[in-house]
């Protein structure tokens, strides 16, 4: 039960906080992608591993795991921060939501793997997690789309802004 709580919790939690700090969700979506990279490119970076490897005071696995948590989530917040007050209300504020509900299922995707072994192993045994990890090339499809669709939607929100300038010749 307590893992069911935790897998919704990591799915809910950036769609309360981009709701709550007002972020352009197309941001916090594209800054988890960056942490995504980020965090997979630690395992061929040679010079991290070196340093892993080298040092006598830190367990390999869980500084690795640690390192790839905190690279994952570090853009995402940061955007958080930095990007408060950029969405929009009235309609776009409503696809904001679905931007939101899509970075979440995302973080989910990318999270589970990199936190310690013992709550990885406890999740992965959850049915609730089975069906949402069954899921996944859908949810990572269809979150795909709606953030493009947001940005083409918001595009076509400043194109028709600019074109109405009050300074045009």
């Amino acid at each position: 039960m307590m893992l069911d709580i935790l897998v919704i919790g990591l799915i809910i939690a950036p769609v309360i906080l981009i709701s709550i700090l007002e972020v352009n969700s197309i941001f916090a979506y594209f800054a988890l992608c960056l942490g995504a990279v980020l965090s997979v490119s630690l395992n061929n970076n040679v010079y991290v591993l070196r340093f892993i490897h080298a040092s006598n005071y830190i367990q390999h696995i869980n500084y690795l795991n640690n390192l790839k948590l905190v690279f994952l989530i570090l853009p995402l917040l940061l955007v958080m921060i930095l990007m408060i007050k950029t969405a929009k209300g009235g309609g776009l504020f409503s696809l904001n939501i679905l931007g939101s509900i899509a970075t979440g299922f995302l973080l989910i995707y990318f999270i589970i793997p990199v936190l310690p072994a013992s709550l990885t192993s406890g999740i992965n045994t959850n049915p609730l997690w089975t069906k949402i990890l069954s899921w996944q090339s859908n949810a990572i499809g269809i979150s795909a789309i709606v953030i493009l669709a947001m940005l083409i939607i918001q595009r076509g929100k400043l194109s028709n802004k600019s074109s109405k300038s009050k300074y045009k010749k």
